[in-house]
């Protein structure tokens, strides 16, 4: 059977709401495609890039959909760590790098689209249709569980929203 895969944060992977009730659930089901969720809590861009690259070679999805994170979301690799930078929670020895990248609205505008550009031709490659999406595209109407994430009702209109372009 076919797959489509999700890329993105928190949102994506679905915190604090039921697996049946997350939109890449009710996307994929209502494609009538398998669900592969590759959302990671806390996670930017780097990471969805970092995961596409690897996955969609080997898991050849019929589509690919990536909720993005917001822009000041990145990732860096050390030997024994991923560090996932956000724009309230860093790494403190990272610091003055970040507070200097983030300050620079251009570093934020280009740093997210080398990715996608990287993410699409990887689809490209593989002939798999890329959907990004804008982090601002979610629509909030109620919380989840742990009062922190979009609940059950904002998962379904967004799903409602990314359905309309299939």
């Amino acid at each position: 059977r076919q797959s489509v895969m999700f890329l993105g944060c928190s949102h994506t992977m679905g915190i604090g709401v039921p697996l049946e009730n997350i939109w890449p659930t009710l996307v994929s089901k209502e494609l009538n495609l398998k669900m592969i969720n590759l959302g990671i809590g806390g996670s930017g861009i780097d990471t969805a890039f970092r995961l596409a690259n690897h996955y969609i070679s080997q898991l050849k999805p019929k589509i690919v959909i990536h909720l993005q994170s917001t822009q000041a979301r990145m990732c860096l690799v050390t030997e024994d760590i991923i560090h996932e930078f956000l724009p309230s929670i860093y790494p403190k020895e990272f610091e003055n790098f970040y507070f200097k990248w983030i300050n620079y609205e251009e570093n934020l505008i280009l740093h997210e689209l080398k990715h996608n550009l990287a993410i699409e031709m990887i689809c490209n490659r593989h002939n798999i249709r890329y959907l990004p999406l804008p982090y601002d595209d979610l629509i909030f109407l109620d919380l989840a569980r742990d009062i922190a994430h979009f609940g059950i009702k904002s998962h379904e209109k967004f799903a409602d929203k990314v359905l309309t372009y299939f």
